[in-house]
């Protein structure tokens, strides 16, 4: 009997390794979560008694928080990382990594409880030494679960056949790219309110994405950088239209040279000129989409419609 539960353990054992050399990555995710939402509990559990007017209520709704947000960030990796687009998986499990550290998402003692009760604040871990313990396994479980799946060797081939595969439709057409690449640029300045909102929402935790979502609304519409958006989509969809067009290339050429009028005088009228606003920035930072607007026309000239046939 003893030698049949021996086998049994053998049997298991070899099982469980066998699956973890198989997907090092999953368990590595899997693990690193279990040992942070572990601690997390122990750390509550142990400060429970010195709390002001412990509650077991308190203390089960800090289990459910601290079981519960590790499970979910871990559960987030592994989705990304089971996605079939797995370049599109990559890119997303940086943005998680970036927003998760940047915000101190892995720290569930900072966290604010949505109850008005001082006692637990922060979720009863007051001391500074269960605190960091808390916030330092949170940094590594992360940072370990989302390396693990980042540095996958069939993620990292996938990636570099889809960067080779965008530098090779690069070359075949550099007229469609610039033309994309001067419609992205357009809006210039205008980007550093993004960039401003995405800051404050990563920075500042008591601003919700909610409240992130509706002040780029704002600026998008009552500001009316909407507008710069809409132009840049039709400077670059005529172009590309003209650069397509099966015509004789006399006229191809006069249909492209008549798009470069068209952004000029679209760029002349989209942005205040310095003796409007004492300040050149608008034009500066919408300057290169300008040049990259134009220079995709000329070049497109400069093809004939076989060139374009084989392009496509």
């Amino acid at each position: 009997m003893s030698n049949q539960t021996d086998n049994q353990s053998d049997s298991l054992f070899t099982t469980l390794t066998s699956a973890v050399r198989t997907d090092i990555p999953r368990w590595a995710t899997i693990s690193s979560g279990i040992v942070y939402a572990t601690i997390a509990s122990i750390s509550a559990i142990v400060y429970f008694p010195q709390w002001r007017e412990p509650d077991l209520r308190d203390l089960i709704l800090v289990l459910v928080i601290t079981v519960g947000w590790p499970l979910l960030l871990i559960g987030t990796v592994r989705f990304l990382d089971t996605m079939r687009h797995r370049a599109l998986g990559f890119l997303l499990l940086i943005a998680l990594a970036f927003i998760t550290v940047w915000n101190n998402m892995f720290d569930i003692s900072s966290a604010i409880m949505p109850v008005k009760i001082d006692t637990f604040t922060y979720g009863g871990l007051h001391r500074h030494d269960l605190r960091d313990a808390v916030s330092v396994t949170g940094m590594v479980a992360i940072t370990v679960s989302i390396a693990a799946s980042v540095l996958r060797p069939s993620r990292l081939s996938d990636v570099y056949g889809r960067l080779r595969d965008g530098v090779l439709a690069v070359k075949r057409e550099p007229v469609k790219w610039l033309a994309v690449l001067g419609g992205v640029l357009w809006t210039g300045e205008a980007y550093s309110r993004i960039f401003d909102t995405f800051d404050v929402f990563l920075s500042a935790p008591r601003v919700g994405l909610f409240d992130a979502l509706w002040a780029l609304y704002w600026w998008f519409r009552f500001d009316g950088t909407y507008v710069l958006f809409l132009g840049a989509t039709i400077l670059v969809l005529m172009i590309l239209y003209a650069d397509r067009m099966q015509a004789r290339r006399h006229l191809r050429v006069v249909a492209l040279l008549g798009c470069c009028a068209v952004v000029c005088i679209v760029y002349a009228v989209s942005f205040p000129w310095p003796s409007e606003v004492s300040d050149y920035s608008p034009l500066v930072w919408s300057a290169p989409a300008l040049l990259l607007l134009i220079v995709s026309a000329v070049a497109a000239m400069f093809r004939s419609v076989s060139d374009i046939e084989a392009s496509e």
